[in-house]
Protein backbone atom coordinates (compact mmCIF):
# COMPACT_ATOMS: atom_id res chain seq x y z
CA UNK A 1 0.00 0.00 0.00
CA UNK A 2 1.88 3.41 -0.78
CA UNK A 3 1.27 6.41 1.37
CA UNK A 4 -0.32 9.41 -0.02
CA UNK A 5 1.56 12.38 0.19
CA UNK A 6 4.88 10.90 0.76
CA UNK A 7 7.03 13.09 -1.40
CA UNK A 8 5.05 16.05 -1.19
CA UNK A 9 7.37 19.31 0.74
CA UNK A 10 10.68 16.69 0.30
CA UNK A 11 13.70 16.62 -1.93
CA UNK A 12 13.77 14.08 -3.71
CA UNK A 13 16.60 12.19 -5.99
CA UNK A 14 16.56 10.57 -9.59
CA UNK A 15 17.84 7.19 -9.43
CA UNK A 16 16.91 5.68 -12.76
CA UNK A 17 17.29 8.26 -15.85
CA UNK A 18 14.22 8.71 -18.36
CA UNK A 19 13.11 11.29 -20.75
CA UNK A 20 15.15 14.29 -19.49
CA UNK A 21 15.56 13.36 -16.43
CA UNK A 22 19.13 12.25 -15.18
CA UNK A 23 20.34 9.68 -12.36
CA UNK A 24 21.43 12.03 -9.22
CA UNK A 25 19.37 14.71 -10.45
CA UNK A 26 17.61 16.67 -7.04
CA UNK A 27 14.08 17.77 -7.63
CA UNK A 28 11.45 19.47 -5.04
CA UNK A 29 7.88 17.95 -5.00
CA UNK A 30 5.46 20.77 -4.34
CA UNK A 31 2.40 18.29 -5.38
CA UNK A 32 1.01 14.96 -5.37
CA UNK A 33 -1.90 13.20 -6.38
CA UNK A 34 -3.04 9.74 -7.27
CA UNK A 35 -1.85 10.42 -10.56
CA UNK A 36 0.86 12.96 -10.67
CA UNK A 37 3.94 14.64 -8.65
CA UNK A 38 4.92 18.23 -9.46
CA UNK A 39 8.29 18.86 -8.85
CA UNK A 40 10.66 21.58 -9.01
CA UNK A 41 14.58 21.47 -10.36
CA UNK A 42 16.69 24.27 -9.09
CA UNK A 43 18.83 23.70 -13.17
CA UNK A 44 16.57 24.62 -15.92
CA UNK A 45 15.83 21.69 -18.15
CA UNK A 46 14.36 21.82 -21.77
CA UNK A 47 13.88 25.39 -21.35
CA UNK A 48 11.71 24.53 -17.62
CA UNK A 49 12.47 24.19 -14.31
CA UNK A 50 9.24 22.83 -13.02
CA UNK A 51 7.70 19.42 -14.31
CA UNK A 52 4.67 17.41 -13.80
CA UNK A 53 5.26 13.74 -14.06
CA UNK A 54 3.14 10.52 -13.71
CA UNK A 55 3.03 8.52 -10.75
CA UNK A 56 3.98 5.76 -12.92
CA UNK A 57 7.32 6.83 -12.57
CA UNK A 58 7.33 7.72 -9.14
CA UNK A 59 9.65 4.51 -8.32
CA UNK A 60 12.29 6.33 -10.18
CA UNK A 61 12.67 8.28 -7.54
CA UNK A 62 14.10 8.40 -3.60
CA UNK A 63 13.18 10.35 -0.25
CA UNK A 64 16.74 12.70 0.34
Amino acid sequence: MELANRFVNNYLECIESFGPFERGQLFYCVNETAEYLWVHSQYTILGVNEFKISTAHRSKFKLC
